[in-house]
């Protein structure tokens, strides 16, 4: 955006044109403004010009169109940061001389998602609605929901859940407490930290634990609890003093059934395994995976 301003005391025109720099000139009229002697300050703004192009500004007497004497003063009021493109193809948007292939001066708003092949680093703070990346190194990262790899973070602040990254064993996380992980640590399995029933039959076990009120108040945020499998009761009964929480001389519900009548659990106080009648008022206790 530029600004013009003729000092004098006579009425004059103000012509304005714009072209390509080209060997050819091929002008457009971008203004013609008349001020009469009246008007205390004669002053034009020209708006949008586009970079690239020639600006030629004609100032005449009006109506006679001679050339007077006075001034004339021509300021750039507002400059739009267009982006610069220097030899290596890399891209600079309010800055003369890129850095990196985009290099931007100011804030960048990403209206839909983030999704980065390989990774991101930054110098200060990250903040992101949803973030999806392999490795993301940070000072500050602030995100709702963040699916990550590997995450190196001085401070992290999630008013969401963390998706993702490496876990282990006596963890609190996912709404419980991890007790079980994988070897690399990015899979594995969640207990409830409370009991969902001390006295419910397999029937009605699923029922209640997909009842959000039997749930701790991180247990609440997620709706994939189930029973665990005789198997994964097992592995929940070998971390008993990690997760915590569990009835003494108490019999817990797997999912896994015997025959139609009845099904597998455990004993919480010795660690035996057997079969039980459906009908009969046991422990129910949720889990998840990751």
């Amino acid at each position: 955006k530029i600004k013009i301003r003729i000092t004098a005391t006579a009425s004059y025109i103000i012509m304005a044109y714009s072209g390509v720099c080209t060997s050819t000139i091929n002008l457009t009229e971008l203004t013609c403004i008349v001020y009469s002697t009246a008007d205390s300050i004669k002053e034009s703004t020209l708006q949008s010009l586009t970079p690239g192009t020639t600006l030629l500004l004609r100032v005449a007497r009006y109506p006679s169109l001679v050339i007077p004497s006075g001034s004339l003063s021509m300021c750039i009021s507002e400059i739009l940061n267009i982006p610069a493109v220097d030899n290596t193809n890399r891209v600079g948007i309010g800055i003369a001389n890129p850095f990196a292939k985009l290099d931007v001066a100011g804030t960048v708003i990403v209206r839909d998602s983030l999704l980065v092949a390989k990774n991101i680093e930054t110098r200060a703070n990250l903040k992101a609605n949803t973030l999806n990346t392999n490795t993301l190194t940070a000072n500050t990262l602030t995100a709702n929901s963040l699916t990550t790899t590997t995450l190196a973070a001085n401070t992290l602040q999630l008013t969401g859940e963390l998706i993702g990254g490496i876990h282990s064993i006596g963890e609190v996380y996912g709404g419980g407490i991890v007790f079980f992980a994988t070897p690399n640590g990015l899979h594995g399995l969640i207990a409830e930290t409370q009991d969902q029933s001390t006295s419910s039959s397999w029937y009605d076990a699923q029922d209640l634990i997909s009842t959000n009120s039997t749930h701790t108040t991180a247990g609440k945020l997620f709706t994939d609890w189930r029973l665990p499998t005789k198997n994964e009761l097992n592995l929940l009964y070998q971390q008993k003093s990690v997760v915590g929480g569990f009835a003494n001389n108490s019999f817990y519900w797997s999912s896994s059934e015997y025959i139609p009548d009845s099904a597998w659990g455990q004993d919480f106080n010795v660690g035996f395994q057997t079969n039980n009648f459906k009908s009969y008022p046991d422990n129910v206790r949720a889990v998840r995976a990751f």
